[in-house]
């Protein structure tokens, strides 16, 4: 391990550094006013920029996480995906950590409508069979990877968020966008309030 102390912009620094990582891992402030934490400008504009993975993580994480036999009860990854937008770069990245840890994963997919329309029990299952459909080819390319299918009506930061509770990493994507830097509302939200480190991956 090495250190460095650069006198200079804190986002260009940490950007730069990015560019030549596979992985960017950046702390934040602390516990927020609902039950995450906070994510300063710094962190939220280096999330919107980085054209690598970054891993946001809050200070007592690990010692939340133990429990009295010191070892560690969140035994789960939570990748956020939206089936119309399935990039490899994102499943490639959910799926290898939680084969690496030895973990399962829990792919979440939601669906929001008005309280005017409820979900029949078709749509449920064309839901779920879509999501079936966008993961079958990386269930296949790694096949000791423990998978959890959950199709929820909802909104997506809400059932995020809830997983997040006894996760030990939530997986999200951002597009790549040629100008400006938007990291998206659900994102926004599940980086804010989710009570485990958040990896944002940006494609294309």
């Amino acid at each position: 391990m090495t250190a460095d102390e650069v006198e200079d912009a804190p986002v260009s620094v940490l950007l730069g550094a990015a560019a030549e990582a596979e992985m960017l891992v950046v702390g934040s402030h602390g516990l927020g006013s609902v039950r995450g934490f906070i994510v300063g400008s710094v962190g939220q504009e280096v999330v919107a920029e980085a054209r690598r993975p970054v891993v946001l993580v809050r200070p007592g994480y690990e010692k939340e996480g133990s429990t009295a036999s010191g070892s560690d009860s969140r035994r789960k990854v939570v990748l956020g995906l939206d089936v119309n937008e399935v990039k490899d770069e994102l499943l490639n990245f959910a799926f290898d950590f939680a084969g690496r840890h030895r973990v399962p994963l829990e792919v979440v997919h939601t669906w929001h409508e008005s309280f005017v329309h409820h979900p029949g029990a078709a749509a449920k299952d064309e839901r779920a069979a879509a999501l079936a459909d966008a993961i079958r080819p990386f269930r296949d390319r790694f096949p000791e990877t423990e998978v959890v299918e959950v199709s929820a009506h909802g909104r997506a930061a809400e059932h995020l968020i809830e997983a997040a509770s006894d996760a030990r990493l939530v997986v999200l994507g951002r597009r790549r966008a040629a100008r400006g830097a938007h990291i998206g509302s659900v994102t926004h939200a599940v980086i804010h309030h989710a009570s485990c480190p958040v990896a944002v991956v940006p494609h294309t």
